[in-house]
């Protein structure tokens, strides 16, 4: 059973993979609170899961591609991802026109963050660069209010996973 976002605290909370295979938990001292797995032979498609919510994101287009976002088993888009050119960032753009932009912190790209409009910071990950694929997750305490705490959380860590198997494919 997963734990709510709700309760979630200012605690450690890791994005890791505990097993081999595709699946990935967020957990922090008190438990697990979402889990990530990445579907088909590219891992183009992905489920995410939290207590209170269940997304599903697919990669679709080769030059200008972008991320279809869904909420549960719904056939409408919930939301948009489109990378800019570089794939340093991107803008997650929801159904209703809000916008919020991804978008790396460092030079070597293992640190992003969700940024608002104004360009605060929301939610940052940090990348582990040795070992399976994993990363630790700062909140800002804005972010413990926010209603799309839950997709923000599946959705960074997806994107890092995108990115680090374009990366991977590149050294081939």
């Amino acid at each position: 059973m997963l734990l709510s976002l709700a309760q979630l605290d200012q605690g450690q909370l890791e994005w890791r993979q505990p097993a081999l295979g595709r699946k990935f938990e967020l957990s922090g001292e008190a438990g697990t609170y979402a889990r990530l797995e990445l579907k088909g032979l590219d891992g183009a498609s992905g489920q995410g899961i939290t207590a209170r919510a269940q997304f599903s994101f697919e990669r679709q287009g080769m030059l200008k591609s972008h991320i279809n976002i869904r909420l549960g088993t719904s056939e409408q888009n919930f939301a948009v991802y489109e990378p800019n050119f570089t794939g340093k960032k991107g803008t997650l753009t929801y159904a209703g026109g809000q916008t919020l932009e991804f978008q790396a912190t460092n030079f070597f790209d293992t640190e992003w963050q969700w940024l608002t409009p104004a360009g605060d910071g929301l939610i940052g990950f940090k990348l582990q660069r040795a070992g399976k694929p994993s990363a630790m997750v700062f909140l800002a305490d804005e972010a413990l209010e926010r209603v799309d705490l839950d997709l923000l959380l599946l959705l960074g860590f997806y994107l890092l996973l995108q990115k680090k198997q374009e990366l991977g494919s590149n050294e081939r």
